[in-house]
């Protein structure tokens, strides 16, 4: 008899599970932290590769991830702005390119320029911000415009 209740359990877990990944608003809203999470994790792996390759200083690498977390934060009003003059799809399309310009930035920045790697590390906050903004609320009518 127990081992019989134990697999009710079990399938009826499943089925909340199920139900669960079934509904739109929870799956949507974890790809949305799902992406937010990555792109934080991308920009500081980056980040930490070019300071210790590019720039040659592995000791500088916690500045610049502070930098680019305290830019990350102050952005953020800048975003909230931002989705009320455009729609979130447009957003969200801004801050890829914004992170994507960071990247490049990345690549083509002369070896052992300090300044110019803060500058990086600014712009890669701002980058990381758009996804606060853009991952709150989930109704289709946000995310089609005006």
């Amino acid at each position: 008899m127990p081992r019989k209740r134990v697999a009710e359990e079990i399938k009826l877990f499943f089925v909340g599970v199920w139900d669960l990944l079934r509904s739109w608003d929870y799956m949507s809203t974890a790809l949305m932290g799902a992406c937010a999470w990555l792109s934080i994790y991308f920009v500081q792996n980056n980040l930490y590769l070019f300071a210790k390759y590019s720039i040659e200083m592995p000791q500088l690498f916690d500045i610049v991830l502070m930098v680019a977390l305290a830019s990350c934060l102050v952005c953020v009003p800048m975003w909230y702005w931002f989705v009320t003059v455009l729609s979130k799809r447009q957003c969200a399309g801004l801050g890829v390119i914004w992170l994507l310009m960071t990247w490049i930035g990345l690549i083509f920045i002369p070896a052992r320029n300090i300044p110019i790697t803060m500058v990086l590390a600014v712009l890669s906050g701002g980058g990381i911000a758009v996804g606060v903004r853009v991952r709150g609320g989930n109704d289709a009518a946000s995310w089609q415009g005006r």
